[in-house]
């Protein structure tokens, strides 16, 4: 189970859910299908990505992908369709990858290897969101060219923070 947010410059922000079931209940009658009206921000677009620092530093980021899972088992039982409960079966991993603008050299010499902090918003207040890693580990960071500009690519694998005792932070603004 897990989930994958992208967020790319000229484009919407897109958040998938890989989301497990333990049952599935058959209706007796089809489900009217009813219009609901939608109030509020319904749908983000890169350009109210904001507020990014990515180990310390504020780049100019053209696309982003953070990704959370965590592997999980059914538990079945002789004698049920349904599932008794779910097993952890792996460890939780989350990543965030971005392909920043290569502007200088400055981000070569703060991605240390270290545990960093990365962090971005989605929105603003009342409408938005915001996901931390509190202790991000960058690889080394890679050059890419595409259309004509050139990149730094850098991949994050967030650690466990003893602080936030965890390793995402998803605030609502």
């Amino acid at each position: 189970s897990g989930f994958t947010l992208t967020a790319t410059n000229n484009d919407e922000v897109s958040i998938s859910f890989d989301i497990m079931g333990s049952t599935q209940t058959n209706a007796a009658t089809n489900n009217p299908l009813a219009v609901t009206a939608v109030t509020g921000t319904t749908e983000f677009i890169g350009s109210e990505v904001n507020s990014i620092t990515i180990g310390g530093q504020t780049l100019q980021i053209a696309e982003l992908t953070l990704s959370y899972t965590q592997d999980k088992t059914r538990r079945f039982t002789l004698g049920s369709n349904n599932s008794l409960e779910y097993g952890f079966n792996g460890t939780r991993e989350v990543a965030l990858t971005v392909k920043a603008y290569r502007d200088s050299f400055a981000v070569d010499t703060a991605i240390t290897g270290a545990a960093q902090a990365c962090s971005f918003r989605i929105g603003g207040t009342g409408n938005g969101y915001q996901f931390e890693l509190p202790s991000a580990f960058g690889d080394i960071p890679v050059d890419s060219i595409d259309d004509g500009s050139v990149f730094v690519d850098i991949n994050f694998t967030a650690g466990f923070n003893n602080a936030a005792n965890t390793s995402l932070v998803i605030t609502k603004l």
